[in-house]
């Protein structure tokens, strides 16, 4: 997302030229700004655009449509969603969504801004799975098959599995974990779905899971 809205190449027409990013690439130069773009992140996301509240409307809205046939009656006068079941299945797709936003966006902002304040740590409070307890990140989630895994425990040799939704391991391999190190996987044949990043080491054994969608 970042990548797109600093654009600075003259010969990107689309999605944004660098004349329309000018004044934001120029703005994030100011210290003052900076800090004002992420408090202002913190709390719109953590609040106005938290998971609870977006999927709570999603939810209503759907039950809404859903009870007095309206959503039957715009099918019959524009030809789509194409049945009931698409429809369903948009929202669900929708919903799936806004679970990950807050984090992904969280994810992309650390990404995005070498600042002190930012940290693999700071994107958890972003995001529905308990890194605090794993200390492991995966990003980006959703993701193609291509992602990097980052620790912030101390440094730590062990091995690290990736698993799919089966428990079946598809890759392994004996590794050392520096702190904040970022280690970089692709992955283009995996299906779509939920995968597990499994790292054993004499002390503990962390879990987290990530997304493929493809």
């Amino acid at each position: 997302m970042f990548e797109h809205c600093t654009n600075s190449d003259e010969s990107v027409i689309w999605p944004n030229t660098a004349e329309s990013t000018l004044l934001f690439r120029r703005l994030m130069e100011i210290p003052e700004f900076q800090d004002d773009f992420i408090s202002h992140f913190e709390t719109i996301m953590l609040n106005h655009f938290s998971k609870t509240k977006t999927i709570e409307k999603v939810i209503k809205i759907t039950e809404m449509y859903s009870s007095n046939g309206k959503i039957l009656s715009h099918m019959s006068r524009w030809g789509w969603p194409y049945s009931y079941d698409d429809w369903i299945s948009g929202v669900n797709a929708l919903t799936n969504f806004l679970e990950v936003r807050t984090c992904e966006f969280a994810h992309q902002l650390f990404e995005f801004i070498n600042e002190p304040r930012l940290s693999a740590k700071w994107t958890n409070t972003f995001c529905s799975n308990s890194y605090e307890t794993t200390n492991l990140i995966v990003v980006p989630s959703p993701n193609s098959g291509s992602f990097y895994i980052q620790s912030y425990d101390e440094g730590n040799s062990g091995i690290l599995h990736i698993l799919n939704s089966n428990g079946t391991v598809i890759y392994s391999e004996n590794i050392f974990l520096n702190t904040y190190e970022k280690y970089r996987f692709n992955f283009p044949n995996l299906q779509s779905g939920v995968y597990i990043v499994s790292f054993i080491s004499q002390s503990d054994v962390k879990n987290i899971k990530f997304i493929v969608s493809n």
